[in-house]
């Protein structure tokens, strides 16, 4: 199954994020409605009923899916992402979210980059963390999707940890399979080379417009290009994880260095995916010391 990782409303184009028209328009209408007055579930609900996709034939909303495009900033634009949303539009969101949200336990920096890496595997929705739930604390999918463990920190960090001790007692697991360099070329690219030929066999050519098209066809084809970085990101992991000390706790520094994003399944097992693009699941719990063991039986309630 597919999981969205760009950031809805938009696609990447030549190293850039630019705006899908379609979904640009429903980030608008988000911001519109919740200023409007209207509250994330009933937008969610709305959407659902619509059947507008999130991602490919995914059309399940929720309101923390829509909470997340109204705290997202990247919507007003940066270096890589184009503008979406007006700056004074994107403040008074915030401020009127801030307003109805009240005083709320601030997530630490590790439970942030959890959050916004995690996603689930049954739906592909991300995963969140609720501080207070009954008893203790809670990683759920935000769809929610249930999963057969109670994946509290305890459980969900020594996961992480297993898995990074894994890699990091042989670094060979973090090889992947060599793919060769592929360039499809679409039917935009094909009806573009067609074109610029029939335009250059005519006796007066403008040289203007036939640069811009080549310019455009350039465009097309680096957009066909599947290149494989994978060897290269895979030995500067292999090097840089080596000489690291088993790990013990969460370490933001090396989360952010090397891991892409993380999924958890039904069953609670959770599967790492590094910057390059190696997967590396938690498949048995033998993975993980005696200790972190007994938490994982006495999560299986």
């Amino acid at each position: 199954m597919e999981l969205r990782f760009i950031l809805y409303g938009y696609k990447m184009s030549n190293q850039h994020y630019i705006s899908v028209p379609r979904e640009a328009e429903i980030v608008r209408e988000i911001f519109k409605r919740y200023l409007s007055g209207e509250t994330l579930k009933n937008i969610a609900e709305d959407f659902t009923r619509r059947q507008i996709p999130y991602y490919k034939d995914k059309t399940k909303w929720s309101k923390n899916m829509i909470c997340r495009i109204l705290e997202n900033i990247k919507y007003t634009g940066d270096d890589e992402y184009e503008r979406t949303i007006e700056d004074d539009i994107f403040e008074k969101a915030v401020q009127l979210k801030n307003s109805k949200g009240g005083t709320r336990e601030t997530d630490s920096n590790e439970v942030k980059f959890l959050k916004y890496h995690t996603v689930c595997a049954e739906c592909g929705g991300r995963f969140t963390r609720r501080s207070k739930y009954k008893t203790r604390e809670k990683w759920m999918c935000s769809c929610g999707c249930k999963t057969d463990v109670y994946i509290d920190d305890k459980f969900y960090y020594s996961r992480i940890c297993g898995i990074f001790n894994r890699v990091i007692l042989n670094s060979e697991l973090l090889k992947c399979p060599t793919t060769l360099n592929e360039y499809t070329p679409n039917l935009d690219v094909v009806r573009k080379d067609k074109e610029i030929s029939r335009i250059l066999d005519q006796a007066e050519v403008q040289f203007s417009p036939v640069k811009q098209m080549i310019f455009d066809l350039t465009s097309a084809k680096f957009d066909c290009c599947h290149l494989d970085n994978s060897g290269a990101y895979t030995d500067l992991l292999m090097d840089y994880l080596r000489e690291r000390p088993l790990m013990e706790q969460i370490e933001l520094d090396l989360l952010k260095q090397t891991v892409s994003d993380i999924t958890v399944k039904k069953d609670g097992e959770i599967a790492i995916r590094f910057v390059n693009e190696k997967e590396i699941s938690s498949e048995t719990e033998e993975d993980l010391n005696d200790g972190n063991n007994a938490s994982i039986t006495e999560n299986r309630n």
